[in-house]
């Protein structure tokens, strides 16, 4: 949606910065930003949040890892080792929130700070993972895991300070979101 709203209004300058969502809402909260799309509904009565989109989330191994491909029951996955997103990522919370449904306590061998260094570290064999299905074809030498009965996904969530005059540029980037309803 970025390089599409840029395309659309080449005459504003935009700086994207990537938090996970804790940090999101903390700089929403602190006026650092003014806008910010993050993994899960905005539960701050000084926000405002509408879904425009959602991801699918995918359990990931290394290509050489016996279980690549592979159809699985959930006990499988205990006493392996998982890389996770840090604490406050959407991404986490819905992997563990999903886990915990299953039964699954996870063994958590690294926790890494971007979907893409968790796709890393799993494509090195350092464990299962699970990261957004556009970033897990992405990358090379990862493979899906079909977890019988375990799904992820997080929302795409537009939030905004409630009452806060935004510039024209990000009412603009607002109203794009708006539009497509996706993120």
């Amino acid at each position: 949606l970025v390089t599409e709203f840029s395309a659309l209004h080449p005459d504003i300058a935009i700086e994207l910065r990537v938090y996970d969502t804790e940090g999101a809402i903390s700089a929403l909260i602190d006026r650092e930003i003014e806008v910010a799309v993050v993994g899960w509904e905005v539960d701050d009565p000084r926000l405002s949040g509408t879904v425009v989109g959602g991801d699918v989330l995918v359990p990931v191994v290394a290509a050489s890892d016996v279980l690549a491909g592979a159809e699985i029951d959930p006990a499988k996955l205990a006493g392996r080792p998982f890389v996770f997103r840090e604490r406050g990522s959407a991404t986490r919370r819905a992997v563990e929130e999903g886990l915990a449904m299953a039964g699954v306590k996870p063994l958590v061998a690294m926790e890494l700070g971007s979907n893409a260094a968790v796709a890393g570290a799993v494509a090195a064999g350092a464990g299962i993972g699970v990261v957004p299905a556009h970033s897990a074809e992405a990358v090379g030498n990862i493979r899906p895991l079909k977890v019988r009965g375990l799904a992820f996904s997080r929302p795409f969530v537009l939030a905004t300070e409630r009452g806060r005059r935004l510039s024209p540029a990000a009412e603009a980037f607002v109203e794009a979101c708006m539009r497509k309803e996706r993120v």
